[in-house]
């Protein structure tokens, strides 16, 4: 709230909040204590706005209401709950300057909120506080989870009670249900099927005091490319002397770095960031990616340390324990059924063959290779992504999108886009099915980008291909190649 320079507030005073009402239903009513079944709501504004603005909004007034949003900055939900009042709170992202990162916060959407006779819109991403009874950290995480923007089509953002309901359905192993104890991580995974997605979950292989943690490389090359495919993650590690989960919304890009050439770079490996719902501080919280001893001595192993960017000098978080996750856990789409490791390790071996193909044509090498990740809906990659990126003008996009639309192999809703550069342009993008089992996942096929290049391709091609899936062979094949250029 530090940084979003909050300067006018107005409150509902009675309100019916959609996951209180089902954690009322489930839990509370049948409570002793009476409690009322609405809630408070709270809206904030970056400029003070007077007590007129309320007035000329019940009138209708068009002018004051374009000038409610022009400096809306979002809202939060405050539940009759004496030690856990924080309900559902999305905020607009607080800014930051000065330096050259790029912050990625694809799972952020728009959510549109009625105020009075009003609507108002914020970007952002839902969190709120665990209430101890219904909801603990990782029933939170998994709701957030569910509010990304990769969803938004296709589901309905269940409630906290829900989410414990669904994680007990089949794996409650005679807990009891509320009030909740906390998941495990098989509940967790359990949860994120019975609602209908399907959980990916990457574990640590660096020895640490509480199992297996990641390296840096490993943390940043899985991270990365799945929070800018939209999808939040679930961390779950070890935090002071207590287990902990917490739910990563974001992350900072490295600038880009020069690249020698013959060299390559993992775009993703180095993020230094990332920003978390962490229901002990709030939303968007920045951490350090760091590294620390593990139980080998020639390893480390990620920690992620708060950042005290708008932190009060005297607030309690700025010396918040580190967090060393074990596991990562994603919700992603029932069709999804490639392996990120095996594409991270297909995205390796390519841009191996590829820096090996560029000494054999132009005799010394003469690019430098970066590679990132994204997964994307066919229809904004041939739509959007590929106009962003193409300078040939309408015929020659429409050219390129016809040869998309009439490959032998058709593209699903999704696919991975693998995308190779040289640290200032894109190269070329290898476009991978999402949608066989892992040990089939293929190449569909490769857009060019630089007329240069092909030549290079060509020799990777005929020198280095193993003409099978990505889980197989040195160098797999690259599909079909479509020149865009």
């Amino acid at each position: 709230m530090n940084g979003l320079n909050v300067n006018f507030v107005i409150e509902e005073a009675e309100y019916f909040d959609r996951d209180y009402l089902s954690e009322y239903s489930a839990f509370y009513s049948v409570s002793a204590k009476q409690r009322k079944n609405t809630c408070k709501r709270l809206h904030f504004f970056s400029l003070s706005l007077g007590r007129s603005i309320i007035e000329l909004l019940l009138q209708g007034n068009e002018t004051a209401i374009a000038k409610l949003q022009k400096y809306y900055l979002g809202f939060t939900t405050l539940k009759p709950l004496e030690f856990t009042p924080i309900g559902k709170m999305v905020l607009k992202w607080y800014p930051e300057s000065g330096n050259p990162e790029v912050r990625v916060t694809t799972p952020s959407r728009d959510y549109t909120i009625h105020l009075v006779n009003a609507k108002l819109k914020v970007h952002g991403i839902a969190w709120q506080q665990q209430d101890m009874g219904v909801s603990r950290c990782a029933t939170v995480a998994i709701w957030t989870m569910m509010q990304s923007s990769a969803f938004l089509e296709y589901y309905a953002v269940p409630t906290t009670t829900e989410v414990t309901i669904a994680a007990h359905r089949t794996a409650s192993l005679g807990d009891r249900v509320f009030p909740s104890d906390g998941l495990t991580k098989f509940q967790i995974k359990e949860a994120i099927k019975e609602l209908n997605l399907t959980p990916h979950s990457i574990e640590g292989t660096v020895k640490h005091t509480i199992g297996s943690g990641f390296s840096r490389q490993v943390f940043g090359a899985h991270v990365a490319p799945l929070i800018r495919s939209g999808y939040p993650l679930l961390f779950i590690g070890q935090l002071g002397d207590s287990l902990h989960a917490t739910c990563a919304v974001g992350f900072k890009e490295a600038g880009p770095a020069p690249i020698a050439a013959g060299d390559m770079f993992i775009e993703d490996s180095n993020i230094e960031f990332v920003y978390i719902h962490d229901d002990n501080i709030g939303p968007s919280a920045k951490f350090n990616i760091i590294e620390v001893p593990s139980s080998d001595p020639n390893s480390q192993c990620v920690a992620l340390r708060r950042a005290s960017s708008y932190a009060p000098p005297n607030a309690s978080h700025v010396n918040y324990p580190d967090f060393v996750p074990y596991a990562i856990i994603a919700a992603v789409h029932k069709e999804m059924r490639f392996s990120l490791t095996d594409i991270i390790s297909f995205m390796i071996r390519c841009v191996q063959g590829l820096s090996a193909s560029d000494t054999i044509a132009n005799i010394n090498a003469v690019f430098g290779f970066s590679v990132s990740m994204k997964i994307m809906k066919c229809f904004d990659y041939i739509g959007g992504e590929l106009e962003r990126l193409l300078s040939g003008g309408p015929t020659k996009l429409s050219k390129i999108r016809n040869e998309l639309f009439n490959l032998p192999d058709l593209m699903g809703l999704h696919v991975a886009v693998v995308r190779i550069g040289d640290g200032k342009n894109v190269l070329m993008d290898i476009l991978i099915d999402c949608t066989d089992s892992p040990i089939n996942t293929h190449v569909i096929a490769h857009t060019v980008y630089e007329p240069s290049f092909v030549h290079v391709i060509d020799v990777y091609n005929s020198a280095f291909v193993a003409p099978k899936p990505i889980a197989h062979g040195i160098c797999p094949s690259l599909g079909i190649k479509i020149e865009a250029f």
